[in-house]
Parts: structure tokens; C-alpha cells; sequence
């Protein structure tokens, strides 16, 4: 019970759906990672979508990199920002490339 209820509440301060937030921490175990830093995880997006909103150059060129405009970030909500981000930096061949963006 109390992981449902952890679950809910990284789901209600991140502005994301319960199932966004499961699938995040399957993602993170099954790469190798551990499922409870999902919420760490999504605070550390939702803070840099907020920066880059608020004018940050630097949140917003790393955006810009992972193919986040800034209309996008005006305009879709924190669960399909980080979808697209996800997709976008997921379909970059060099894994390099790939991982430095992702951090």
C-alpha cells in the first residue's frame, strides 16, 4: 500500500497520470536502474521544464537539442514533454550523443 500511495503522490506533484509514472519505474528496472528514483527522475524534468519556461538559454538549447521547441514547451503538458523528449533522444543513433543529452 504504501508504494501505490508513493505512486499517486509522485504522480500528483509531477502533473503526470498514475500509469505514466509506473511505466517510468518498469523502464528504470528493467534498464538497470531502480523504480523508486522514477519520482526523483520526473521532479528533475518537471524542474528543468520550468527553467527552460522561464527563460533559462541553457535549459532551452537542451531542449532544443532533444528536438523540444520552444512552442512545445508553451504548450504541452509536463507528461508529453517528457514523452516527446524521451522519443527524441531515443531516436538519436550515437549513443554518446544520446546519453549526454539524456542527462
Amino acid at each position: 500500500m504504501k508504494y501505490a500511495d508513493e505512486i499517486v503522490d509522485v504522480a500528483a506533484a509531477n502533473d503526470v497520470a498514475v500509469d505514466s509514472v509506473i511505466k517510468l519505474s518498469n523502464a528504470l528496472a528493467n534498464s538497470g536502474g531502480k523504480a523508486e528514483n522514477a519520482g526523483k527522475f520526473l521532479s528533475s524534468f518537471t524542474s528543468f521544464v520550468d527553467k527552460a519556461a522561464s527563460g533559462s538559454d541553457e535549459a532551452q538549447k537542451a531542449f532544443a537539442k532533444a528536438g523540444v521547441s520552444l512552442k512545445d514547451l508553451a504548450t504541452l503538458n509536463t507528461e508529453q514533454l517528457f514523452a516527446k523528449t524521451a522519443q527524441n533522444i531515443g531516436q538519436i543513433a550515437d549513443p554518446l550523443t544520446r546519453n549526454a543529452l539524456a542527462m
